[in-house]
């Protein structure tokens, strides 16, 4: 006799994600335990196979959501009549917002995207360079309308943005600063930083 599969509940997949996030974020990803995560959940651990392969696949889920997130707002951006200077700045401002909307979770890419000496998750990755071609995708635009100089490093220059965005939101998460501080100065100040640049010309 055959066995009918229950379907999966998109509710309790969303469920189990918020969990991780909650764990994760509290514990890092290498402490976190399934059966932590079906405890904060409401399930069992068995429940959690149903829908995740290992808590690593709980990860990639974490990020791929985050990523869809983030591909819409390149859309909104994109689609906007601005500068590109304009437009990064922009950017910075979505980004802070984002942190700001879940803590946790920004918590979680920061550290899963710092992790090289352990191995990145592949969605991770995909995360980063989604990211850096984004930036790199601006600065070439910027090059064509005239307002980034033409003779820059496309890839040190994006990852140079994407360091300056990832190091002041470390101040957030060793609470030197509140992320709504962060959200009102930083873009301001990054964006001041790439246009006029802070050393004195000689």
């Amino acid at each position: 006799m055959s066995v009918i599969a229950r379907p999966k509940s998109e509710d309790m997949k969303e469920r189990i994600r918020e969990a991780a996030i909650l764990v994760m974020s509290e514990q890092g990803f290498h402490l976190t335990t399934t059966d932590a995560i079906a405890k904060e959940a409401g399930c069992s651990v068995g429940t959690i196979y149903n829908y995740f392969r290992n808590k690593n696949d709980i990860l990639s889920y974490i990020f791929e959501v985050e990523k869809e997130t983030m591909e819409d707002i390149f859309r909104e951006l994109e689609s906007q009549t601005l500068s590109v200077p304009e437009t990064i700045k922009q950017f910075f401002q979505c980004y802070y917002e984002r942190i700001i909307s879940n803590v946790r979770v920004g918590k979680i890419i920061f550290d899963e995207s710092s992790r090289f000496t352990q191995g990145l998750n592949d969605e991770v990755i995909s995360w980063l360079f989604m990211i850096d071609g984004f930036f790199q995708e601006m600065l070439q635009r910027g090059i064509k309308e005239g307002t980034v100089k033409p003779d820059i490093n496309l890839s040190i220059c994006s990852a140079a943005i994407m360091g300056a965005i990832n190091s002041t939101a470390i101040r957030g998460f060793m609470a030197l600063e509140s992320f709504d501080t962060l959200r009102k100065t930083v873009p301001n100040v990054l964006y001041q930083l790439l246009c006029e640049g802070i050393f004195v010309s000689k």
